[in-house]
């Protein structure tokens, strides 16, 4: 359990002076010294230089007098601000129990008590937002702004948590509302795109590594027991989104074929874009001989378009395509997905020269048709053309920051086989891009 210390409000130094203070030593007159080692720090400190008293929240642990923290962070609304967080050396100089207020050695487990910190250098600026009080009275502080004090390394992961709280009640939100319009009106969640917004999210949210941890961080007890978590149930949600995608695949409209040539002004004409909200950090344990540790890390959300790197009516100009294949996914008319695989050719250099494998060149599918099976469809049938023609694997590009793509190759039983690291470093725009290669057996 961290150590961390919420400080709920200041106490004015008026109030402090006039009324804490003698209170405090009336009632170890009174009532006899709780602690005489306490109340001897209490003697010396009591009007230490860059301190000051608060009312700190309940303690998940006991605090003993003289605990130290390295770091400070601003709350509001219930919720640390990440960019808050910073160093800030801080001690308690003492602690008082709430009843017949008195130094004590340490402010106990569960309790709401007062406390007198000094800051190495001035009261930081954060503190000073706090609601000063000034007279003992009831205080509803539901609302109000906290000040954190912790390692700095605690409070990120108290950060850490919260959002991963706020993402599993929101994904359980989601969850919710789908399941209700699914089990009762099943084409109405094709129809409606607010549906299908968070139809995509869910399905992100498995595929794309964060249901995963937030599994594992139930099964080790880091979530309240009170915390609604169906949405953690790995068959309640997998079994919702695969009953839907095999609804989707099976829509009479949508029509998946071989194509040729011709069709390439149209091919382009899909769009090829990805949301990336995170991507994988690479770390090499021992220079790399200790192997290669991935973790998926959150990132301001973007949209990478990879359509302006792939031109299907370019694809002549620069190679020999008479190994290639092209497929189409279509909704009537409409073109919504595409896919290219390319045999041994001159110039492609992704293959060294092997005649048994080939390479997924380009897939692709419209954005309001993802996660509905047709990408899967696209797939399936690039698979099948590529056994045909008598190769033994499938080479896959892609790159680090396209984690639901990572997802997608590894479910479909591709492996990892290459990391470079400077693949792109000759490309300024995609330079710290990582390139990742995927091996299929077909």
């Amino acid at each position: 359990m961290e150590d961390y210390l919420v400080l709920w409000v200041r106490l004015s130094s008026l109030f402090v002076e006039q009324k804490l203070i003698p209170e405090i030593e009336r009632n170890c007159e009174k009532y006899g010294v709780f602690s005489q080692a306490a109340c001897k720090v209490f003697q010396e400190n009591k009007w230490a230089e860059n301190s000051m008293y608060f009312h700190h929240q309940y303690a998940e642990k006991d605090i003993p007098m003289g605990q130290e923290y390295e770091a400070i962070a601003y709350s509001k609304g219930g919720k640390i601000q990440p960019d808050s967080i910073q160093k800030c050396h801080s001690k308690v100089l003492c602690v008082f129990t709430a009843f017949r207020t008195q130094p004590s050695d340490y402010a106990m487990r569960g309790h709401h008590e007062l406390s007198l910190i000094q800051f190495e250098k001035e009261i930081p600026p954060m503190v000073k937002e706090l609601v000063e009080i000034m007279e003992w009275e009831s205080m509803d502080l539901t609302e109000q702004s906290y000040v954190y004090l912790g390692s700095e390394a605690g409070l990120r992961k108290l950060v850490h948590k919260q959002e991963m709280m706020d993402r599993i009640m929101k994904m359980e939100q989601y969850l919710d509302e789908v399941s209700e319009v699914w089990n009762h009106c099943p084409e109405e969640v094709s129809k409606n795109a607010d549906l299908q917004k968070k139809v995509r999210e869910l399905t992100q949210y498995l595929d794309g590594g964060q249901w995963l941890q937030d599994y594992e961080a139930d099964e080790r007890g880091e979530l309240p027991v009170d915390l609604k978590r169906g949405v953690l149930s790995q068959d309640v949600l997998y079994n919702l989104l695969c009953e839907m995608e095999e609804a989707g695949r099976s829509e009479q409209s949508i029509t998946v074929k071989e194509v040729d040539k011709t069709y390439f002004e149209i091919y382009d004409k899909i769009p090829m874009r990805v949301e990336v909200n995170s991507e994988y950090k690479i770390k090499r344990l021992d220079n790399g001989l200790g192997g290669l540790v991935f973790e998926e890390c959150p990132v301001e959300p973007y949209v990478k378009d990879f359509g302006k790197y792939e031109c299907a009516t370019t694809y002549e100009e620069q190679f020999d395509i008479s190994t290639w294949r092209f497929y189409m996914a279509f909704d009537g008319e409409t073109a919504i997905g595409a896919a290219t695989v390319a045999g041994p050719t001159r110039g492609m250099n992704m293959l060294y020269g092997r005649e048994d494998a080939c390479v997924l060149w380009d897939i692709r599918v419209a954005d309001g048709y993802k996660y509905r099976g047709i990408g899967q469809s696209l797939f399936d049938m690039v698979v099948d053309g590529a056994k045909k023609d008598g190769y033994r694997q499938m080479v896959i590009e892609c790159q680090n920051n396209n984690v639901p793509a990572c997802h997608f190759y590894h479910k479909q039983g591709a492996v990892l086989c290459k990391v470079d690291m400077h693949a792109y470093y000759m490309e300024p725009e995609v330079r710290d891009e990582v390139q990742l290669v995927w091996y299929l057996d077909i």
